[in-house]
């Protein structure tokens, strides 16, 4: 380890507004103790990431937010670096790293995790008390900005502008600073998500209250204040579905080069609130494909990451080689055994390639399934999973079970085998989602199962795809997916085997996906299957959302914890599931409220409640 600077000021006098609890925190650190690999393309204790907290410091999807940038070579100050999950990877990446935080139990974490490289130094106190003669190549401000109303000591009217003054100071001359926040103005807090920091509905697109705290921009807003703050030349990308999490990442610009792509890698998440169950108001992806349309969606993006330099060519300190410079987006599947990146390049001439390759090697040879790296040009076209997705908005029954019924047939006739009724190895991706309309064309089949994949395995495996996205079935002839797959077994003139199809699928899936168990996995199929979906309403109309939104944050702040430092988990799942069971009672009085409003005893009386109405309000002493 380079040499730190001592403690400028314990964080645990004055804990910061932005903890996680202090017993949380702990938790995490003991976690990190007892981890053997803690490097940044691995997650550590997946099994643990049902708590938020757990997951945004445990998660190997934080460092994707990077991964498209080169920092070999390259001198790093970052600025807020909390409990280290972004600290690791440039540390891994970079030349060296010097790490300033706020609180000494975050940085104590964060040394946990560095323990065994040492290009790293760390400043524990105030980024306003930091000075330093020392230059660095980039700077990074990942999820701090927002703060600097509360945190970032200055005399200046602007702080947020002041702060970022104050980060650009540390740059030498072609340096750049990487800065990463939640839009203002992004599309999850209009579609229902809460805001990230006061987990209230419509708080930031409703210009905040007057009272300091952490606020968010909206793009214009955020340009400005870098332009302010002296950097002249600003790119910004858009990470979805934010950056806390990031799968996907891209610049501003694809929106305008390549919306199809945009609009693809925008939406392969439903929008999420964090620590609080997620409501929705309409369907995400259809309200962007307006706003695609109008020349909008880049003001939509649910959080930027914005690189900004003083010269022109600090620009190109990121991304130095030819390679990098074509590169127009990129896609991690990060939660895997065998975590994979995706590069989506453009050649002159307008062509484009995906190539898909291992951000490491984990994973040991499989007996079940095995992974092919793609290379294979861009195709263009919708994808039969979206088309899906619009009949059954459109509540277009017919045409629906028509198209799905066509894919399935296509896909039996494409991968039949000669020798059995069964379908080849590589059957088992080609799914809705990975097939364009309207020749049928088939891309990123990336796995193939060792053995012959059965037909009625094909077609749980489609429907499971479909129960998965954000669109409603309320309105559908069919109960529930497990009736939809009996009735196209039935149909197909298959026999179906759904005990035996649930368990290859949990196989499966465990064989893909790490920190899961077939069992845990086979109760999360079956509850897809057998959800009624007559009894859930296209999108949330509760005007009680927010109240229950901030008890269960109440809830999770005040939990009482043990020295069992997992006891917070279970306090979280009862507290989940005794959300979901008053949802549940709530949404049966509403039901046997209308029931009631629609019979004629109810109207025939109705004058008679009105009249008790006034007596209450204004006779009544």
């Amino acid at each position: 380890m380079l040499q730190s600077k001592p403690d400028a000021k314990s964080g645990e006098d004055k804990p910061p507004a932005y903890s996680d609890g202090e017993q949380i925190e702990r938790d995490i650190i003991d976690v990190l103790k007892m981890e053997p690999d803690r490097c940044s393309e691995k997650d550590i204790r997946p099994d643990l990431h049902t708590s938020w907290a757990f997951e945004y410091h445990l998660s190997s999807k934080r460092s994707n937010l990077l991964r498209p940038f080169d920092f070999e070579g390259l001198d790093v100050l970052e600025i807020g670096g909390g409990m280290g999950a972004i600290s690791r990877f440039l540390a891994e990446k970079s030349k060296s790293l010097t790490i300033v935080e706020g609180s000494s139990r975050r940085l104590e974490a964060a040394k946990i995790r560095l323990r065994d490289l040492d290009n790293w130094k760390s400043y524990c106190g105030d980024f306003a008390d930091y000075k330093s003669t020392e230059k660095f190549d980039v700077v990074t401000v990942i999820g701090v900005l927002e703060y600097s109303e509360v945190f970032f000591k200055t005399k200046e009217p602007n702080p947020f502008a002041a702060f970022l003054s104050h980060a650009k100071s540390f740059l030498k001359e072609n340096g750049v600073l990487i800065l990463a926040i939640e839009n203002q103005l992004g599309i999850k807090y209009f579609s229902g998500c809460v805001e990230d920091h006061n987990y209230k509905l419509f708080s930031g697109i409703s210009g905040y209250s007057s009272r300091k705290q952490a606020r968010t921009f909206s793009k214009e807003v955020l340009d400005s204040l870098f332009k302010e703050s002296g950097f002249m030349h600003r790119e910004f990308f858009h990470p979805w579905p934010d950056y806390k999490i990031p799968s996907s990442i891209f610049p501003e610009a694809l929106w305008q080069e390549n919306p199809q792509l945009a609009l693809r890698l925008a939406t392969i998440h439903r929008p999420r609130s964090y620590g609080v169950e997620t409501i929705e108001y309409f369907n995400s992806r259809k309200v962007l494909e307006t706003l695609e349309k109008a020349g909008l969606a880049q003001h939509f993006t649910n959080s930027f990451l914005v690189v900004g330099s003083t010269t022109e060519t600090g620009r190109g300190t990121l991304r130095k080689n030819s390679d990098r410079k074509n590169q127009i987006a990129w896609h991690y599947s990060s939660q895997r055994n065998q975590p994979i990146e995706t590069v989506f390049t453009k050649f002159e001439g307008g062509d484009a390639l995906v190539k898909k390759k291992p951000l490491a090697t984990f994973a040991t040879e499989n007996e079940t399934i095995k992974w092919r790296p793609i290379e294979e040009p861009l195709y263009t076209g919708r994808s039969v999973l979206t088309e899906l997705e619009d009949l059954a908005i459109e509540s277009n029954w017919p045409a629906f079970h028509t198209l799905l019924l066509k894919f399935l047939k296509q896909s039996f006739q494409k991968f039949k085998l000669e020798e059995s009724d069964g379908l080849k190895g590589e059957a088992i991706d080609a799914l809705v989602g990975n097939c364009l309309r309207p020749g049928y064309q088939f891309f990123d089949l990336e796995w193939e199962y060792k053995g012959e994949v059965s037909k009625s395995h094909f077609i749980l495996r489609n429907i499971l795809l479909l129960s998965g996205k954000h669109t409603s079935f309320s309105s559908s002839p069919f109960e529930s997916f497990k009736n939809l797959y009996l009735n196209l077994c039935s149909e197909l003139k298959l026999p179906a085997r759904l005990e035996a199809d649930v368990e290859a699928e949990a196989q499966l899936q465990c064989a893909v996906y790490s920190g899961i168990t077939e069992e845990r996995q086979r109760l999360l199929i079956e509850a897809a299957l057998n959800q009624d979906l007559q009894s859930v309403p296209p999108y949330a109309t509760d005007p009680e959302v927010e109240q229950k939104a901030r008890k269960i944050v109440s809830d999770l702040i005040n939990l009482d914890t043990s020295d069992d430092s997992l006891k917070h988990l279970r306090d979280i799942l009862a507290l989940r599931e005794r959300l979901n069971h008053v949802e549940n009672e709530a949404r049966a009085s509403r039901e046997e409220l209308n029931q009631i409003k629609n019979t004629r005893s109810w109207r025939v009386t109705g004058p008679l409640r009105k009249a008790a109405h006034i007596y209450k309000k204004f006779l009544k002493p």
